[in-house]
């Protein structure tokens, strides 16, 4: 799975190991660069569409970011990458503006209904995680169809 290695941050991106819809994006550093930021969501995106799954769960774990571009301007122009696919998001951070992009992405850009958690430890995401495969197939494929 793609390993993205900068000097002041690193991406790992990977399918959860056992096979299920998760996708995880997992930061650490500092991405100073907006449009770093949105390629790598892009790469995500891009692996969503191209995936086995129908409805996937992105997990988005920026605990270990410490800093991060604002990125909702991206979003009402249209430039902020987004998939049909993805059916739930679940952001890991500390960070107040990512949590208002988070909640952005998860509402915008797409007829896709994403429901969305923000997490503050690891476990908090890992417990998401279970509760989202947790929920009937109805649930995790709801989409929207008349908009």
């Amino acid at each position: 799975m793609p390993k993205i290695e900068q000097p002041s941050y690193s991406v790992d991106i990977e399918w959860d190991s056992t096979g299920k819809p998760v996708l995880y994006i997992i930061g650490r550093g500092r991405v100073t660069m907006a449009k770093d930021a949105l390629d790598v969501i892009g790469m995500a995106v891009k692996m969503t569409d191209e995936g086995p799954h129908d409805h996937v769960c992105a997990v988005y774990n920026m605990l270990e970011v410490t800093q991060i571009p604002f990125l909702g301007r991206f979003i009402s122009t249209g430039r902020f990458p987004s998939s049909r696919r993805t059916a739930h998001i679940i952001l890991g951070t500390h960070s107040q503006a990512l949590r208002l992009v988070g909640s952005l992405a998860a509402v915008t850009n797409s007829k896709r209904l994403r429901t969305y958690d923000v997490c503050t430890t690891q476990e908090e995401v890992d417990k998401a995680v279970q509760r989202w495969l947790a929920l009937p197939d109805r649930a995790r494929a709801y989409t929207i169809n008349d908009i």
